[in-house]
């Protein structure tokens, strides 16, 4: 296996050769194309991320798999943990590679987003392979947005200010400009404000409710309890269903190298109830008062 600073430059490499033979078009995002760009600074990425084209996904996906590529185990609650990528693990290689379909933050469609991405791209070199990745102001738009979607992580907290502190570095109005082609201007709507001193342009679309659920609550039990409080009964019943009894996925989807075998299966499944009903009891909470506040700004208009 390759010392993991190694295998993350042969995933670039990788990732442009399979772009290569099928023809799909990408764009690697966060790790390298923000060290890069200055964004941040040199440090440790346990993955290599991958924006590519919607209509060149299941050729992309397709060829990873044929190369021994393995499907990593998701969770199929999609309220709570909506999808936008899929995680590809390999017993060889000490790092995973998330394939993109979407990018959180980037609400326009998914097919236009990408080729506004695409027309702006820059290029880095890693292990003799010229490697596609967004531009500047794109790169900056695509790290904020992970920052935000992540409140109260330390390390985003650090990246976050990194970047505020980096606004002098760019044209506000390119900025701007930019976000909106990829819909992803009121979601960075509090690093406007905060870098900047900009109030978002009137007209601007709100964030989506995806958008304001993941970034309100980060507890995934939390998020979970607040979507059974909004949903009707016949999704209420789904949704208790997803938590009480979930798929083998979701149980072993911590576990990227474990078998589903019924005992395994059994004790992942013992200590979800064990550890449910507290875990569900703080969810509640905030829960609760997220549904109150969006209730109340309805209200309001």
């Amino acid at each position: 296996m390759f010392p993991h600073a190694v295998a993350l430059g042969f995933l670039h490499a990788l990732v442009d050769d399979v772009s290569e033979v099928t023809g799909a078009r990408y764009l690697v995002i966060k790790g390298a194309s923000t060290t890069s760009h200055g964004l941040r600074p040199t440090g440790f990425s346990s993955d290599v991320d991958v924006l590519v084209s919607p209509a060149d996904l299941d050729r992309f996906t397709t060829e990873v798999a044929r190369r021994g590529w393995q499907l990593r185990p998701s969770d199929i609650d999609t309220g709570a943990f909506p999808q936008h990528s899929v995680t590809y693990f390999h017993a060889e290689w000490p790092c995973d590679l998330d394939v993109h379909f979407r990018f959180p933050g980037l609400e326009g469609d998914a097919e236009e987003v990408f080729d506004a991405l695409y027309f702006r791209r820059s290029h880095l070199n890693m292990i003799g392979r010229s490697i596609a990745h967004p531009g500047l102001v794109d790169a900056l738009t695509i790290a904020v947005l992970h920052c935000l979607r992540s409140p109260g992580l330390q390390r985003q907290e650090s990246e976050y200010r990194a970047l505020v502190r980096q606004a002098t570095r760019f044209d506000s109005t390119v900025l701007v400009d930019q976000a909106r082609s990829v819909g992803a201007l009121a979601c960075i709507a509090p690093y406007l404000r905060e870098a900047y001193g900009l109030a978002l342009p009137a007209g601007t679309p709100p964030a989506s409710e995806e958008w304001i659920l993941r970034t309100t609550l980060t507890s995934p039990n939390a998020r979970r309890m607040a979507l059974l409080m909004q949903a009707p009964m016949r999704e209420k019943v789904h949704l208790m269903r997803l938590a009480i009894a979930p798929t083998s996925s979701t149980l072993l989807k911590n576990d990227i190298h474990a078998r589903p075998t019924l005992p395994r299966l059994l004790l992942a499944l013992l200590r979800r109830w064990v550890r449910g009903p507290a875990r569900a009891l703080r969810g509640v909470r905030q829960a609760r008062a997220f549904v109150s506040s969006t209730r109340s700004v309805d209200e309001l208009h």
